[in-house]
């Protein structure tokens, strides 16, 4: 019986015996027959119980949520009026035949369907909790797939990955230097960058001509809307080129990272990305960086999507945001 992932399973496994294990997200008890969903990464499964099998039926009456569980059974088709077709396991179910617990939780500080309700220091005690949420486990694929994308993109024009120093001089900027004392220099200290252009001089005249960079950016803005205190940004730069290429090469990147952040249902087929002027570009957003910024369609709205095509030339443009 081979061990799958909850997220491979569909009604082509109909029929066939096969063994999970996850976490336990919900379990319910149907007049003598127990419903388990089981989680594995963002998929559920449903696992029934039959109370024909004591012996598994008193192993399943102890279980609570969260508990990690391993099922083996037969997939076998949802009953009609119990489909869910929003998920992808929506049309099946297991048939337990064995099953085990692998590891008890405590009980929880909070439901993890409830944390709007609870207080972020709660959250930041228990974030290894508040990070099984759904919505946490999406975000954070989501930028594991733009990452990805922006690396594979670059890479294959020729740029090169290059990291820079996390520890550095304290450079005049727009905003407050996060300053680390040195142990080895007695009363100096370290400022973490807040921009990764820093080294982007050094880098350009030792012959890296084309190399980018996903890195962390320390800028403690107190006027942003939340205020934040790091921003992540994927930095690119290439050897003299004229403008119409540089751009070409950040639209083709752009129109790669919009559709990983919308969902598949928003019907956006390709980016509406076009050419904002000069006389647009120079909004004055309060950013003190200097960006063409591509406008951004409706579907984006709300999901904390902004995109900016950094400017080639050097004019004094600001960013130009919707959404």
């Amino acid at each position: 019986m081979s061990l799958l992932k909850i997220s491979s399973l569909s009604k082509k496994n109909l029929g066939k015996k096969i063994s999970v294990s996850g976490w336990v997200e919900n379990i319910r008890d149907h007049g003598g027959v127990i419903f388990i969903d089981l989680r594995e990464g963002n998929e559920i499964l449903q696992v029934v119980v039959e109370p024909q099998n004591k012996e598994i039926f008193k192993v399943a009456e102890s279980i609570r949520d969260e508990f990690v569980i391993s099922v083996s059974g037969e997939i076998n088709e949802r009953p009609k009026g119990t489909i869910n077709k929003k998920m992808i396991t929506g049309e099946i179910e297991l048939n337990s035949s064995n099953l085990s617990i692998l590891s008890k939780s405590k009980p929880m500080p909070f439901q993890l369907d409830e944390y709007v309700k609870v207080g972020e220091e709660t959250r930041l005690k228990y974030r290894y909790l508040d990070l099984r949420r759904s919505e946490m486990q999406e975000t954070i694929r989501i930028r594991s797939k733009v990452s990805n994308e922006i690396r594979q993109f670059l890479i294959s024009n020729d740029f090169l990955d290059i990291e820079t120093p996390m520890m550095t001089k304290a450079t005049p900027e727009g905003a407050r230097d996060f300053v680390i004392p040195s142990r080895v220099n007695q009363g100096s200290f370290y400022a973490l960058p807040q921009s990764p252009q820093l080294f982007k001089q050094l880098l350009m005249i030792s012959g890296f001509g084309k190399y980018f960079q996903i890195v962390r950016c320390f800028r403690p803005r107190r006027r942003r809307d939340p205020p934040r205190l790091a921003d992540r940004q994927a930095d690119s730069q290439n050897r003299p080129s004229i403008v119409d290429q540089a751009l070409s090469w950040r639209r083709q990147l752009t129109a790669l990272i919009v559709p990983a952040c919308l969902p598949k249902s928003s019907g956006l087929c390709e980016p509406w990305l076009p050419r904002a002027s000069s006389t647009h570009a120079r909004c004055g957003d309060g950013n003190e960086d200097r960006h063409l910024c591509a406008r951004v369609p409706a579907a984006t709205r709300g999901r904390g999507l902004s995109i900016h095509v950094s400017a080639p030339d050097r004019s004094k443009s600001r960013g130009l945001r919707q959404g």
